[in-house]
């Protein structure tokens, strides 16, 4: 029997305003009112906007600019949805945007013609350097309610989800960062495991592209006003997709596309993929090898990417640190992030439901102390870093000087320029410069700032000198935290989701080593002894060892 028809009719990145970059803003209202036109005229069953409705400037002209769009909207004869993008969003509030265009703004979903369609609000703030950052509480709306029918299911999101290849992109082939959410893969796995999802819709990159992954088609669609595909003038761009049997999709406008897409039958799934080949060639132990897990008595964790992503806990993190207690092993925290001492980095993972004492908590700050009270008492020290770093440096006795022995640079988000100036001039005079790691950037809420590294870059190049650098990958750290909780090398395991820092860091204390997916598992020359997905893959690894070894005892 056919199935049911569903028309759809669908404008995205409108950017109503003045020119930027290649989007002809000017020409939006005209472009926008032929797009109502061919809707209302095609009878479609709903319409949807994909966001991006203005090129921001401020608050009041963003308003205006909204209101202009709002106005040609009002002229579509059934029933439209509007999702928030990250431009809508630069100046504008979600409420002000429902306020203008008078139609929620808030995750939602409705059943039409026999089809499931999810507006899916995940936050659109875009972070520089970081791109769009996922929230736990998104993901798990969009588990839910996928959970909660079975009928076949279409998500409409501002940002593509299929995490696709950037090349030739005018905006996003330097910057794929800025393409994508930065959990791309935790949103297919919801998308793939839900069974019911046969189509997902998205703008934002401002092109015409057809992806499928895992049976999934995903459409990104091209803005209303881009020219860089058109040179020089704007697309004119919409899509119709009509779905029965088969899904037809069509883009209107200078940039015109069309294709015929089979409905995915619901829940047939592809193969997983293989593990990279080198992977594969080195014959890598799986996670319940018992040569790995065997004799470990303590566990050392990276932080950021791996316990937790910003404020938010990784899940089945809490879990691990629980089960390690429970069985008696050691655990402690390696940071190379600065901005924190110990104590506070603990009071943060309290705040997660995660117990782990101050004292176990190693960031590269206190071991730049620990470096520098080793070598004199009471040092004379001129510091380029923030609060963090002074509390390391006076509870070891060090103090602050003009006239320093080392200049100890670190993590600043406040850094003048006169300081940086003062260290260079301090290095010059004969001062040794300490540098708490080598990381050019850390992340912190809103994205990325420029690290220790950055700093060490500019002070070595004025002052002509070479920084000692204490945090990972050097061994040092990692032999003052086995020391300070009383491990050895051979019994303990390293835990990091970066390969440069951590899995190297691992290997030259000859720690056991695993790489976490959470964070940034990245390709390199060398790798982890093994690779997991999260902790929680890890936290059952482990207990399956114990549950071999408690049964062949």
């Amino acid at each position: 029997m056919p199935r049911s028809q569903l028309k759809i009719a669908v404008v995205t990145d409108i950017h109503h305003g003045a020119i930027s970059k290649t989007k002809i803003g000017p020409a939006a209202l005209g472009l926008l009112n032929k797009f109502v036109d061919f809707a209302n005229d095609w009878d479609a069953d709903i319409v949807v906007d994909l966001g991006d409705r203005i090129s921001d400037r401020d608050n009041e002209t963003d308003r205006e600019l909204t209101a202009d769009v709002a106005g040609v909207f009002q002229r579509v004869g059934v029933q439209r949805r509007h999702i928030l993008g990250n431009h809508d969003l630069e100046f504008m509030t979600a409420e002000e945007g429902e306020e203008l265009l008078g139609v929620s703004m808030s995750s939602e979903s409705i059943d039409v013609n026999g089809y499931h369609l999810v507006f899916w609000q995940a936050d659109t703030h875009i972070g520089r350097g970081c791109g769009f950052q996922l929230k736990t509480e998104d993901l798990e709306w969009l588990t839910a309610d996928l959970a909660a029918t079975s009928l076949p299911s279409i998500v409409f999101s501002h940002v593509p989800l299929d995490g696709s290849d950037m090349t030739g992109n005018y905006y996003f082939e330097a910057n794929p960062d800025l393409s994508r959410y930065t959990d791309t893969s935790r949103i297919r796995e919801v998308l793939r495991d839900a069974g019911n999802v046969v189509l997902c819709v998205a703008g934002h990159v401002h092109w015409n592209k057809l992806n499928t992954v895992d049976g999934i088609p995903y459409l990104s669609l091209q803005s209303l006003t881009e020219s860089f595909t058109t040179a020089p003038d704007p697309a004119g761009a919409w899509s119709s997709i009509q779905i029965g049997d088969e899904i037809y999709w069509e883009c209107h406008g200078a940039d015109a596309l069309s294709a015929k897409i089979p409905l995915r039958p619901l829940d047939r799934k592809w193969v997983s993929p293989l593990p990279s080949f080198r992977e594969l060639d080195r014959h890598v132990p799986p996670p319940s090898n018992e040569d790995f897990f065997s004799n470990v008595k303590g566990v050392l964790f990276d932080l950021d990417g791996v316990v937790y992503r910003g404020d938010e806990v990784i899940p089945g993190a809490a879990e691990f640190f629980a089960y390690l207690a429970e069985t008696g092993r050691s655990v402690g925290a390696v940071t190379n992030n600065a901005l924190k001492t110990g104590a506070e980095y603990s009071a943060k993972l309290a705040s997660m439901g995660i117990a782990l004492d101050g004292a176990r908590i190693f960031t590269s700050g206190w071991a730049a102390a620990q470096y520098i009270a080793k070598r004199s008492d009471a040092a004379a020290v001129f510091l380029v870093g923030g609060d963090a770093l002074r509390t390391e440096m006076e509870a070891v006795g060090a103090v602050e000087s003009d006239q320093p022995d080392f200049v100890v640079a670190g993590i600043d988000l406040s850094l003048p320029l006169q300081r940086l100036s003062d260290a260079v001039v301090h290095v010059r005079n004969g001062a040794q410069l300490i540098v708490t790691n080598p990381d050019l950037t850390v992340p912190i809420e809103g994205g990325l700032r420029a690290g220790a590294g950055a700093v060490q870059a500019f002070i070595e190049a004025a002052a002509a000198a070479e920084a000692t650098v204490i945090g990972k990958p050097q061994a040092g750290i990692f032999q003052q935290a086995l020391s300070s909780i009383g491990l050895e090398a051979h019994e303990t395991i390293m835990v990091g989701d970066t390969i440069d820092t951590d899995i190297r860091g691992a290997r030259a204390a000859k720690l056991r080593s695993v790489l976490v997916e959470s964070g940034n598992a990245n390709v390199s020359s060398i790798s982890a002894d093994i690779q997991v997905k999260d902790l929680g893959e890890l936290h059952r690894a482990f207990a399956a060892f114990d549950s071999q070894k408690g049964d062949a005892a």
